[in-house]
């Protein structure tokens, strides 16, 4: 696991920050679970070192995680290398949503809804903390388990309209919103 994080130092060395930046932490439980991601990049490169520039994406996947994900974000935002790392990006900040586990835990039909709920949640959040949001899918496996194409999960979401005017949740404060496949 520390050589992961020594390799981002090089590739960052040598490519720039761009290259490799984004660590998406799955089956985020808890503000610990994305602090440890700083915690292991700083011990990866020893006391003398310096860590490599992270941005560490929580992926909500369980019924339980969306709805605690608000709560999540609130406690990992107040973490001083959170702190300095919104700072450098004008309080930007992603967030990944899966499908496939909120199926298999509560059926489709429940999961869809969370999934609304939590968007609307997170947008607010984000809104009431002044931070630059961008939502991006994963969805993956077997159909019965939400698996399929993430842009048709995320057309089928029901529309809201966000301070920013976006139409949709997982459009909110972004210009251009990711979708990703797990």
């Amino acid at each position: 696991m520390l050589a992961v994080f020594r390799a981002i130092v090089d590739v960052q060395a040598r490519y720039g920050l761009l290259a490799s930046r984004r660590y998406i932490v799955s089956f985020t439980q808890s503000s610990a679970d994305l602090a440890n991601v700083y915690t292991l990049a700083e011990h990866a490169v020893g006391p003398d070192g310096t860590p490599p520039v992270i941005d560490v994406i929580p992926l909500f996947e369980t019924f339980a995680d969306l709805e605690a994900s608000p709560r999540i974000l609130g406690e990992i935002i107040h973490d001083p290398r959170v702190e300095k790392r919104l700072a450098q990006t004008d309080r930007r900040m992603e967030v990944m949503l899966a499908y496939s586990d909120s199926s298999k835990d509560v059926g489709p039909v429940s999961a869809t809804l969370e999934l609304y709920t939590a968007q609307s949640r997170i947008v607010a959040w984000a809104e009431e903390n002044h931070i630059e949001l961008t939502l991006f899918h994963g969805r993956g496996g077997a159909v019965g388990r939400g698996g399929g194409p993430a842009n048709r999960a995320v057309l089928a979401q029901p529309r809201a309209r966000s301070r920013a005017g976006s139409s949709s949740p997982s459009r909110a404060r972004s210009s251009r919103p990711a979708t990703a496949t797990r």
